[in-house]
């Protein structure tokens, strides 16, 4: 064999030892598992009604209509309902607003419809202990809104006007949402 290939083969063979060697270098290395995991909870933002709304006289506190009374050109009635707050998270603000236009629609249309045409429906709300309906928060919690619905019967119908005597009305789309608003920075 000559020396040019006994060279070759025993750098050949030196390269493959350094090779397999470099594969074996020690390194120091540590690692630790966070010992105490933390539980994160979200908050929440609920609202609902309280017993059952009912009909007023007048105004939110006159005397209950009962069954079998019945509303003339003139009268206002006024439907109450209640609404507990209960809102829960450190940086949780939000607002209550009424979402719909309270409408009248003639519930035994065609005879004798026009009753709704005669009636004027507004809806307003307030909140127990003076709350701030755009900026409520957790304090505010156990708090109630309290949604007020207003019918007026136009007391100035045109004489010999029968549109509506008898008839009957639905009262609807009156609705209270609980919004989140933008979030404050963390304490």
């Amino acid at each position: 064999m000559k020396k040019t290939t006994k060279g070759a083969l025993a750098a050949g063979a030196a390269a493959v030892l350094l090779a397999g060697g470099a594969g074996t270098y020690a390194a120091w290395t540590a690692s630790v598992t966070a010992p105490n995991a933390t539980t994160i909870d979200a908050g929440h933002l609920k609202i609902t009604q309280t017993g059952t709304g009912a009909w007023h006289w007048g105004t939110a506190t006159g005397d209950v209509l009962t069954t079998g009374q019945t509303i003339v050109p003139g009268d206002t009635v006024v439907y109450v309902a209640n609404y507990a707050l209960d809102i829960k998270g450190t940086n949780l603000t939000a607002a209550a607003t009424l979402t719909g236009t309270a409408t009248a629609t003639d519930a035994d249309a065609p005879v004798p419809a026009g009753l709704a045409d005669e009636l004027t429906v507004t809806s307003a709300q307030t909140v127990s202990g003076g709350a701030d309906l755009a900026d409520l928060d957790e304090t505010d919690t156990g708090e109630t809104i309290t949604v007020a619905t207003t019918v007026v019967f136009d007391p100035n119908i045109t004489v010999g006007n029968q549109a509506g005597m008898d008839g009957k009305v639905s009262i609807s789309n009156v609705g209270v949402v609980l919004k989140q608003t933008a979030p404050t920075l963390a304490p």
